[in-house]
């Protein structure tokens, strides 16, 4: 529904006269261009499992192989395995080896996106 070009306002949104009713060709250049530049970010959030490890790992920082498995509910090891090896190719992950037991944690570089994209400043 196109907007009125008269002025128009909303509990939370003013629409000023000069905003025409849809965007320029500049405006929708300028967001598919984001879009295709931050494209593989979101890939990440294409399986519900790894939303969950993302989250997971934002709550607690590093954390063994098994105990993803456990706070997910996952049915097989395999299948989370699967899961982290794609979220490490994918830049997500970084894991560090102790003992026997392989620990993941997220980058600093996913870490601070994802805060940002959330709206939220460092920290856990």
């Amino acid at each position: 529904m196109p907007r009125s070009t008269k002025e128009s306002s909303t509990s939370c949104v003013t629409i000023p006269k000069s905003r025409p009713c849809c965007a320029t060709e500049t405006e929708r250049l300028e967001v598919m261009e984001l879009f295709r530049e931050n494209e593989t970010f979101f890939d990440v959030f294409t399986a519900p499992i790894r939303v969950g490890v993302v989250f997971l790992l934002l709550r607690l920082g590093s954390v063994c192989v098994c105990e993803i498995q456990e706070a997910l509910s996952a049915k097989s090891q395999p299948l989370v395995s699967h899961h982290l090896r794609v979220m490490k190719e994918a830049g997500w992950l970084k894991s560090e080896r102790k003992g026997r037991w392989m620990y993941y944690s997220l980058s600093e570089e996913k870490r601070e996106q994802i805060l940002s994209f959330l709206g939220v400043k460092g920290g856990r």
